[in-house]
């Protein structure tokens, strides 16, 4: 499957794939927006965004553990006024929520990352931009210039393109850099496989540069410039080339957590 984005002539008015789904008004909670996008979707679009790596064990166990997660409510509280609002890295938001970094927007509508990052800036939460987009860095920024804006980080074999990367969202007014540490080699996908899925669509970051998609299926690229050889002390490498604050993507144990403090992470 492939894919290509039209010109984006304005960066601030985008033209959606199709007109409103209205069924969107009847959804009443997050399960309900899986058989629209199912339904408008592509297959193996679709899959690409619900599937997860290998038996999608952990995708199933993710699940389970959010709805393990219990309240312990306190009453005989004054409720008459609630405020869900907060800040995220000295940045305000309207909930202690942000939109996590997805690869290839592109494939369910036109506007790819601005698109959503518009739909973030409206919903007052950040909106954090994967280094695989289909959108730059530049035209996420000019194209929402009113929301809060991260850029995640793969680290790349070549530290000049990762030192650039870094800058690049400096300029444009991100608001964090959030380092994926967590991914050394991409999981076998076996929905992709299975669909002979591509990932073609155009990068944005990567205009006329190192494609850094690695093989995932037949067709793919054979080559995977990102660094497999990622170690903590890369963090204060990163650390001195930008101002910005470095949250670490990807810390699943609490000694791994006291590493990143001790490194320097801002979370």
């Amino acid at each position: 499957m492939s894919g290509t984005l039209p010109a984006m002539s304005d960066a601030s008015v985008l033209a959606p794939a199709r007109p409103p789904d209205p069924r969107l008004d009847a959804v009443v909670d997050l399960d309900g927006f899986e058989p629209i996008a199912r339904e408008r979707m592509a297959p193996a679009a679709y899959d690409y965004v619900a599937g997860g790596a290998g038996g999608e064990e952990s995708l199933a166990e993710n699940l389970v553990a959010w709805r393990r997660r219990i309240l312990r409510p306190r009453v005989l509280v004054d409720v008459s006024s609630i405020d869900l609002s907060t800040t995220l890295l000295g940045a305000p938001s309207a909930m202690p929520v942000a939109i996590a970094p997805m690869a290839n927007h592109g494939l369910a509508d036109p506007g790819a990352e601005v698109a959503m990052a518009i739909g973030a800036a409206a919903a007052g939460i950040p909106f954090i931009l994967s280094t695989i987009s289909n959108r730059s860095i530049e035209e996420v920024a000019t194209g929402a210039p009113d929301g809060v804006r991260w850029f995640q980080l793969y680290a790349q074999r070549d530290r000049g393109v990762t030192r650039s990367l870094c800058e690049r969202a400096a300029a444009a007014g991100y608001g964090g850099i959030v380092l994926t540490v967590d991914l050394p080699a991409l999981g076998i996908r076996e929905r992709d496989r299975r669909h002979g899925f591509v990932r073609d669509l155009p990068l944005g970051n990567f205009a006329g540069g190192p494609d850094p998609r690695p093989a995932s299926g037949p067709g793919q690229r054979s080559a995977d410039p990102r660094n497999p050889d990622l170690v903590w002390d890369d963090v204060a490498t990163i650390r001195g080339w930008t101002g910005l604050p470095i949250v670490l993507k990807g810390i699943l144990t609490g000694e791994d957590a006291a590493l990143a403090v001790a490194h320097g992470a801002d979370g």
